[in-house]
């Protein structure tokens, strides 16, 4: 949804320097919010600094699953996906085998991005716990895929806990409407909402919480729509 706030370059940086022969994929999470040309376009600007991508939905995948309609498919035909394509369960799970050659994937970014839903999709079955508050992921733990059905051996993958970052170019707020931050913490909550307004078209937010926001100043002139606007249309609705 927002790459470039949740992207470390500095870990890439980091990880390159322990160790040279690392690998390292950023894996575009919830990918199925973009559309194709929005894909492509976000796959020449990473493939113009070099860094290997992949997009993938664990919400879509785990639609699949729980419908039986996951396809199958062999490793040869990971050769013929496009960089920008939405990858399979299946599809990932050999490209992280391909990637690591026999070695260990570890799953490494912010709290709430998803990466255990993504472990368990991969695995197969629910083996870490998820939830859709940051923070759920307590320790480190390993778990093995079994990749049989693919012709392939066994793949190991690493989950540990989110890790915030430092980000001097993201405000709190922005990091509370990115789902970094747990939202029951929030103390301060007008300028996320004011952000909020920012980003979101007026027309859309009337349709989501089923407000009038027309904003007008004290001569009838339309003007822009501010956090209190909202926050007083929506108290207003609720009988607050």
């Amino acid at each position: 949804r927002n790459p470039l706030l949740f992207f470390c370059s500095d870990l890439f940086d980091y990880a390159r320097e322990q160790d040279p022969s690392k690998r390292l994929l950023l894996l575009l999470n919830k990918a199925d919010l973009l559309t194709e040309a929005q894909r492509l376009k976000w796959s020449e600007y990473f493939v113009s600094l070099g860094i290997e991508h992949a997009f993938y939905s664990a919400f879509a995948e785990g639609q699949k699953l729980e419908a039986a309609l996951e396809e199958t498919m062999v490793a040869e035909d990971l050769s013929s996906i496009s960089a920008h394509a939405l990858l399979s369960r299946n599809q990932l799970l050999t490209r992280l085998h391909r990637l690591v050659a026999g070695g260990a994937v570890g799953m490494v970014g912010y709290p709430n991005v998803g990466k255990s839903s993504t472990i368990n999709l991969l695995v197969g079955q629910k083996r870490v716990a998820v939830a859709a508050t940051p923070g759920k992921t307590k320790h480190f733990q390993t778990l093995s895929v079994d990749l049989s059905h693919l012709s392939l051996g066994i793949l190991n993958l690493c989950d540990c806990p989110g890790l915030v970052f430092p980000n001097f170019t993201a405000t709190r707020a922005d990091l509370v409407l990115n789902g970094i931050l747990p939202i029951d913490q929030l103390r301060e909550w007008l300028e996320p909402v004011a952000l909020l307004v920012q980003r979101i078209p007026r027309g859309s937010l009337e349709q989501i919480y089923g407000v009038d926001l027309s904003t007008f100043d004290a001569d009838g002139q339309p003007r822009s729509l501010g956090a209190h606007d909202l926050l007083a249309a929506h108290a207003r609705k609720l009988h607050f």
